[in-house]
């Protein structure tokens, strides 16, 4: 047989062994796309009801509810997805909200580890808020500093309390 011969039919036989293996893995791949829009509209879904409890100040419904993203993301495998980046971010405002600062400035570290321009959620930007992200970015880049004094930053502004700002969508 001449070598020709050989050489086209091995071609056909890899040519089909391709077209096999794109036919298997398009629906799989159409479904994996469709499990992860299901995830994401949860994972949005949640954020949204958390957002709704910290606007009635339901902190801890509202901590939760971002707690359960957050898992959600894990499990649907979306960890680096800005979803999970702007779900930390949520759960950094109401950890900081509720004076738990130090675990606010991990989760906006988290966020920015994800998506490094992600921005706080401007109905929820108060002065507070803001420094904890700032100081989240100074201090998750390398060289940035880290904190000062043992309670570190100044002293939440007057008649914050356990008041929130209100969030608008």
């Amino acid at each position: 047989m001449p070598l020709s011969v050989l050489t086209f039919r091995d071609f056909r036989v890899w040519l089909g062994i391709l077209l096999l293996g794109a036919l298997l893995l398009c629906p799989r791949s159409a479904r994996a796309e469709g499990e992860d829009r299901a995830a994401i509209e949860k994972i949005t879904d949640l954020n949204k009801k958390a957002l709704d409890a910290y606007n009635n100040l339901d902190f801890e419904d509202a901590r939760r509810l971002l707690k359960q993203a957050l898992d959600l993301c894990s499990t649907a495998g979306l960890d680096k997805h800005p979803i999970k980046a702007r779900t930390h971010i949520h759960m950094g405002v109401v950890l900081i909200v509720t004076k738990q600062e130090e675990l606010g400035i991990k989760q906006f570290r988290k966020a920015l580890a994800i998506q490094p321009d992600i921005q706080v959620t401007k109905a929820l930007a108060n002065p507070e808020i803001v420094k904890a992200v700032e100081e989240a970015a100074a201090t998750g880049r390398p060289g940035g500093g880290g904190r000062t004094g043992a309670g570190g930053g100044s002293p939440p502004s007057p008649g914050t309390g356990n008041q929130a700002p209100p969030v608008g969508r």
